[in-house]
């Protein structure tokens, strides 16, 4: 599957197709539906940044079986939910890819958002790129919308969040709870992004306390089945059987790591979780 059903949307079509290509999303049981939903696109996707954390500390070899339970339980549980991008490195060059990644984080989330780094390293400003072109500028010309969160201040700076302007988020207000509000409006964002803190996304913290962080976010005290009022997944942007949705959970910066992509998707009926066997790199996940 892939994203909008306009032919002139083609920036976030970009995105969706790769990953609904690669990833193969797989239809969950995560509420009831009266119907499927018509078309043939994702019609909205929603990113959440984690960092620093190899493949296989959270998923092991991409089997429930080989997946850490002890450690990641609530990821481990959603592998059979699921697609994952085992071979998806978001740190540094590969035979997939040219350019060079050298300089994550920054060079990863640009990267990742603007299909090239343009030499940036850490520490750079967003405005020095600001104005080559880029996935978000693509889809509000193709008139879908966008929302960008930064958690607590954003205290990476730019270099975990390549996003500026009026759709940005980012003052020491920002929480998981903001986001959720935007995910619930009664018209949510196509594309929704969010940066949790280094306290958060697994860059200093164990799997354990982020697999924890994940499941607060998600599900709250309920579970992917029966998501908890309030949780990302019980929002409008996921419940709603007219919607498409793909979650994205994206990993990134680990030197030599692979990043955990798991999107899932309405409606429930069909369960299928396949994995990419094709080396890849932020750039390619927009091309």
């Amino acid at each position: 599957m892939s994203l909008v059903n306009s032919p002139n949307r083609v920036g976030l079509a970009l995105l969706l197709i790769t990953l609904s290509v690669l990833s193969v999303a797989l239809v969950t049981s995560m509420r009831p539906v009266s119907a499927a939903p018509t078309g043939t696109y994702f019609d909205h996707i929603v990113i959440i940044a984690m960092e620093n954390t190899a493949y296989a500390s959270v998923f092991g070899s991409g089997t429930v079986s080989s997946c850490p339970t002890s450690s990641a339980p609530f990821l481990c549980g959603m592998l059979p939910l699921g697609s994952t991008l085992p071979n998806y490195n978001s740190y540094g060059a590969t035979a997939a890819d040219t350019n060079d990644f050298n300089g994550c984080s920054a060079a990863c989330y640009v990267g990742f958002m603007l299909g090239y780094t343009y030499g940036i390293v850490d520490g750079y400003s967003f405005s020095s790129v600001s104005g080559n072109p880029q996935l978000v500028t693509s889809l509000a010309s193709a008139g879908l919308t966008w929302q960008a969160y930064c958690e607590s201040g954003c205290p990476r700076g730019d270099d975990h969040f390549p996003f500026f302007g009026a759709n940005t988020f980012a003052s020491s207000s920002v929480s998981t709870s903001s986001f959720v509000t935007a995910a619930n409006s009664a018209t949510p964002p196509n594309f929704l992004w969010y940066t949790p803190t280094d306290s958060n996304n697994m860059h200093d913290v164990s799997v354990s306390t982020g697999d924890n962080y994940l499941k607060s976010f998600l599900v709250g005290s309920g579970s992917m089945a029966s998501p908890a009022s309030g949780s990302l997944l019980a929002s409008n942007v996921f419940t709603n059987a007219n919607y498409r949705t793909l979650l994205y959970l994206r990993g990134t910066s680990a030197a030599g790591a692979t990043a955990p992509a798991m999107p899932i998707m309405p409606p429930p009926t069909c369960s299928m979780v396949q994995q990419s066997r094709k080396a890849m790199s932020p750039r390619i996940l927009l091309e």
